[in-house]
């Protein structure tokens, strides 16, 4: 005889309720039943006590500690009278009590190649990772274990927070804390034990916290003066619901930490929307909320996405710094012209704006982000002091450059000032001011494309970037040709008719031309070596920090974890903590 069940009503997955449960009715029976299946913690509170074994907490942490994946299952007979219009309507508490308990379904979920990898990659460059999962909380600490997120020698203890009981001896609610760690190897199972009277924890240094999404909640109700410190030192985070997923991210924001959520599935999408950065590992429901979606469903992407955000940042302040240099190089060499009654001629104009710096500004971009991942963060405050002090080194030199090549004109004996009584009422752009300052100011434009074009630690080299190297030496080449050796075919550019009528066009001033190019290399080798001293130097940022009489970190996780150095009752390893009005 066959076995055929009709499926009479479907309780769906509920993450709040962290169980799912069907009714049936096999066709040879009068009577319906009722399958569930859920977490084992919640699963176990809805059975008979006479049908459970005694030692199934213990056979439930024995797998856990080992990795597995662990559901209750659990059956119950509904009474004949219950017909399937009724069943329809009985509410959903009411069915799923007083089952008779089945089993345990173990399953093993082992880890995708790449994670392992993934997680030692963001470690080594000091990148905090977390796990926030609806497994049991054991679970999540074998499997962190196993993928690199703790260290085998490192301690996790377990942060427990047991909720008030009343009657005639009522107990408030206490925070409590033991310790799990590996008993013997990697492949063998964990165990839990207390901590010994009088051990101090920073016996254990690197030691991470883990705690059920039970705890999670509870802690938040009765001890909010700790969320920060879990939040800091909280490496798995089990049984953890949408909202606590979603409460746990936005917790690390408030902290200052730029977190990055990585999900696959429908519960996630809470928290992939309120973290800074969502990557959804699948096309399906947390694609729409996250904004990144990887193409492949592990999360090797994480990696790849800090390396092209850094380089975009990164990228993106070389552009803003030169072309905030391009405008006031410009400003000065105006400014200077002006004061001798010239300026420089449109076609100067136009392959300084349309030439060398539009087409520089366009192929920064094109430079590749590094395939390392390094621990050096970049610069994250466009006006901040460092980086605007770098810029004011900047025009400093840039302004001696143009002021040394006018004073080195000026004392040539062969130099004809500029006549301001030329009758025209206006600012002539024919003159040796102009070209010499144009000269001077074109290579200006291709040494700092040079300077605000980094490579180490966050981008590929320079000569990665075939464009900008091929502009680079295109306008550096053409610019040195006209300044070295200028005749006919540069005339539009050096107003050679002006240079021609004072005798000059044909004479070959090689000494001071010469002089020129080695003031334009001196400049470059300055900016250079003056980008690269003040923005990576500690010791300009402490200055900086010194002046705005910064006494503490910025950013407040630093603050919390330079506090618990000197809690010597958190984490509470020796006696529990009440609540904050009960101590």
């Amino acid at each position: 005889v066959p076995y055929e069940l009709g499926v009479v009503r479907v309780l769906d997955f509920n993450s709040t309720l962290q169980r799912m449960s069907v009714v049936v009715r096999q066709l040879s029976k009068s009577h319906m039943e009722l399958y569930c299946k859920g977490a084992p913690e919640v699963l176990l509170q809805l059975t008979a006590p006479d049908s459970v074994p005694s030692n199934v907490w213990s056979v439930l942490e024995g797998y856990t500690v080992q990795g597995f994946r662990v559901i209750a299952l659990a059956h119950r007979n509904l009474p004949q009278r219950l017909t399937w219009r009724n069943v329809l309507k009985v509410p959903r508490d009411k069915l799923e009590s007083n089952l008779t308990f089945i089993g345990l379904l173990v399953l093993r979920n082992p880890l995708k190649a790449a994670s392992k990898a993934t997680v030692q990659e963001l470690r080594e460059a000091d990148i905090r990772t977390i796990m926030a999962t609806g497994d049991n909380v054991l679970t999540g600490v074998s499997m962190a274990r196993e993928c690199g997120m703790i260290a085998e020698q490192e301690p996790v203890l377990l942060l427990t927070v047991s909720p008030p009981t009343a009657g005639s001896q009522p107990t408030p609610p206490l925070l409590t804390a033991t310790i799990t760690r590996s008993g013997h190897s990697q492949n063998q199972p964990s165990h839990i034990v207390d901590m010994p009277s009088g051990v101090q924890i920073e016996r254990y240094p690197g030691y991470h916290l883990a705690l059920s999404g039970t705890s999670w909640r509870l802690l938040q109700q009765y001890f909010p003066q700790y969320v920060g410190p879990v939040c800091c030192r909280g490496t798995v985070f089990g049984r953890m619901s949408p909202d606590d997923k979603s409460e746990l991210v936005q917790q690390l924001i408030d902290l200052d930490y730029i977190t990055a959520m990585c999900g696959d599935g429908a519960n996630d999408c809470g928290a992939l929307k309120a973290a800074h950065v969502g990557i959804s590992l699948s096309e399906a429901e947390a694609s729409v909320a996250a904004p990144f979606t990887s193409n492949r469903a592990d999360v090797s992407c994480v990696p790849l996405l800090i390396k092209e955000g850094r380089a975009s940042l990164v990228t993106n302040f070389s552009v803003f710094k030169y072309m905030a240099m391009y405008s006031l190089i410009q400003f000065l060499t105006v400014l200077m012209l002006y004061t001798f009654h010239t300026n420089l001629s449109d076609p100067q104009f136009l392959y300084i704006d349309l030439g060398i710096v539009t087409t520089v500004a366009i192929f920064m971009g094109y430079t590749h982000g590094r395939r390392e991942l390094v621990k050096e963060r970049p610069s994250s405050s466009l006006l901040g002091a460092v980086t605007l002090f770098s810029v004011l080194l900047q025009v400093l030199l840039v302004l001696a450059g143009q002021v040394a090549a006018y004073f080195y004109l000026t004392v040539q004996p062969w130099f004809v000032p500029t006549n301001s009584d030329d009758g025209e009422g206006g600012a002539r752009d024919v003159s040796w001011e102009a070209t010499v300052l144009f000269l001077a100011s074109s290579l200006q434009y291709i040494a700092l494309a040079l300077v605000y074009s980094p490579g180490h630690p966050h981008r590929q080299p320079l000569y990665t970037n075939l464009y900008l190297l091929g502009a680079v030496l295109i306008f550096g080449l053409f610019s040195i040709a006209m300044l070295v050796y200028p005749g006919p075919w540069c005339s539009i550019m050096l107003m050679e008719d002006e240079l021609e009528d004072s005798g000059s066009a044909h004479t070959v001033y090689w000494l001071f031309r010469f002089t020129l190019l080695l003031m334009a290399a001196l400049h470059f080798v300055s900016a250079l070596v003056t980008e690269d001293l003040v923005t990576k130097s500690k010791n300009v940022k402490r200055v900086f920090q010194w002046m705005q009489r910064k006494r503490q970190p910025k950013n407040r996780y630093k603050r919390v974890l330079a506090a618990m150095k000197h809690d010597t009752t958190f984490p509470p390893t020796e006696r529990p903590i009440p609540p904050l009005h009960m101590q």
